[in-house]
């Protein structure tokens, strides 16, 4: 039971109650055989003081409305964005005494706005108290900050309602659709130690320059082995020789994102959900990075729930993306040498490989070493706690706790 004001919410007192009208009405029955005026009076004022309220209360019930809703239904954060409530009187009653509460989900706190009560300390259990006249509605705006990425609904609001006096405050439950989901932290890649290299930075690869069947620049004679696909027929019907196409070659800068949310369901929680959440602003800021250049990029990672995206650019890629790593959780389930092996095919040559890991596996790094003979940059992001390793041939950034990035990359320019 909720508590307010120190008093149970919905109590009512029990003169109004089925108890007190069962006594009012033996009264009245005491009073009419006794023929007792006073007592009949006292029976009868009863008897009205509890139809009046209870009606009251009732019908204030049925007739009032409350929604909440996020204007903007996705953020940062960090951000702040604006919660609305809004509470209508749909019928001819008056409410003198409306009561509204609802928590807010943990990961935001709210401001609210004068007139609105906060409950806890940690800003989330709010509450309203106004007087509503019929067919009038009540706005109130409430400022939330966004402390991490997810998910967030505000499930239901709890509204009383009660007659002028309180004496049948009656309470119920009204369900609501508000719903925020909050981007994970997207940060410059110097800050995480990752300034583009992945064929866009840091990372010493090669550039794979390929032919761009998009771009044709010239033609040429045939030679053997050269495809059909490119012969130009028009020139060769013009020039008496079979001629092919001349493309111009261009760098490719695709990235492919794995995440190995299986890695980190350990049970040391605390440095699990840091180290996690590390790894998944590093996966979103290197997606926003690429698709920024106009690149392409793919997200995939296992667990319960696996995911695949395949690779694209522009803006509704970036949104994919970032609505896949909002809700990301660690969880075992699908390993990503599975989610490697299964994809890695869609990925044309030359793009980059990143693994976001706290545990490169055997079976990971034999998925990835044909791709890595093959020519195709291949780095390994390491988000585990103890020391590692690096693989022969794969660039290596460590994410953890004792050895960060930045320090490595400064220690290696030192060099």
């Amino acid at each position: 039971m909720i508590q307010q004001h120190g008093d149970s919410a919905g109590s009512t007192l029990w003169l109004v109650t089925a108890r007190g009208v069962f006594v009012a009405v033996l009264l009245l029955g005491i009073a009419v055989w006794n023929q007792s005026a006073p007592l009949a009076a006292m029976a009868a004022l009863i008897l009205a003081l509890a139809t009046v309220t209870r009606v009251w209360s009732r019908l204030a019930l049925h007739s009032v409305r409350c929604t909440l809703e996020f204007p903007d239904d996705h953020a940062f954060p960090d951000d702040e964005v604006d919660l609305i409530l809004r509470v209508q009187g749909r019928g001819p009653v008056p409410i003198p005494w409306l009561e509204v509460d609802f928590t807010v989900p943990r990961g935001l706190y709210a401001t609210p706005e004068p007139g609105l009560g906060v409950l806890s300390g940690d800003g989330r259990a709010l509450h309203l108290l106004v007087t509503l006249m019929p067919l009038r509605t009540v706005e109130r705006k409430i400022r939330v900050r966004c402390r991490q990425r997810g998910v967030f609904d505000v499930g239901s609001v709890s509204l009383l309602v009660a007659d002028p006096l309180r004496l049948y405050p009656r309470r119920r439950e009204q369900p609501t659709n508000a719903r925020l989901l909050v981007y994970p932290r997207v940060v410059p890649l110097e800050q995480i130690g990752l300034r583009a290299g992945l064929a866009m930075g840091d990372i010493r690869a090669p550039a794979i320059v390929l032919p761009d069947p998009v771009r044709p620049i010239g033609v040429r004679d045939y030679r053997p082995g050269d495809s059909p696909r490119q012969i130009h027929w028009k020139a060769t019907a013009r020039r008496g020789a079979v001629q092919v196409k001349v493309l111009e070659r261009t760098v490719r800068r695709d990235l492919a994102l794995y995440l190995d949310v299986g890695g980190f369901d350990h049970s040391w929680l605390v440095y699990r959900e840091a180290l996690f959440e590390r790894a998944v602003t590093a996966a979103a800021s290197l997606a926003h990075a690429t698709i920024e250049r106009g690149a392409s990029v793919s997200l995939a990672y296992g667990g319960n729930d696996p995911v695949a995206i395949p690779g694209n650019s522009g803006l509704d890629q970036l949104r994919a993306i970032l609505e896949a790593l909002a809700v990301v959780t660690p969880s075992e389930g699908r390993p990503i040498d599975s989610m490697v092996s299964a994809t890695l095919w869609r990925h044309p040559a030359g793009t980059t490989i990143v693994v976001l890991t706290p545990a490169p596996e055997e079976l990971l790094l034999a998925e990835l070493e044909p791709v890595r003979r093959r020519g195709d940059p291949v780095a390994i992001v390491y988000c585990g706690l103890r020391q590692a390793e690096p693989p022969e041939g794969i660039a290596w950034f460590d994410l953890g706790r004792e050895r960060d990035v930045i320090t490595a990359l400064a220690a290696e320019r030192r060099a």
